[in-house]
């Protein structure tokens, strides 16, 4: 069975772990909870894979 959206994460360019799902809070949360402990430019989304459209994002800037 195919889930509803698919979580992505990337440092830079470069796709560092992904995770799928039906529930868009819980995949958002998993974004953030993976990202936290990551340095660099981290940037993360979730697509809806029907429509392939990105339906939430984020971007964590590394520190100063």
């Amino acid at each position: 069975m195919s889930h509803k959206y698919t979580a992505k994460l990337f440092i830079g360019d470069e796709e560092i772990e992904d995770n799928s799902g039906e529930n868009l809070d819980d995949l958002y949360s998993w974004l953030l909870s993976q990202a936290a402990d990551k340095f660099g430019n981290v940037n993360g989304k979730i697509i809806d894979n029907q429509s392939n459209q990105v339906v939430r994002e984020f971007r964590k800037a590394p520190p100063d």
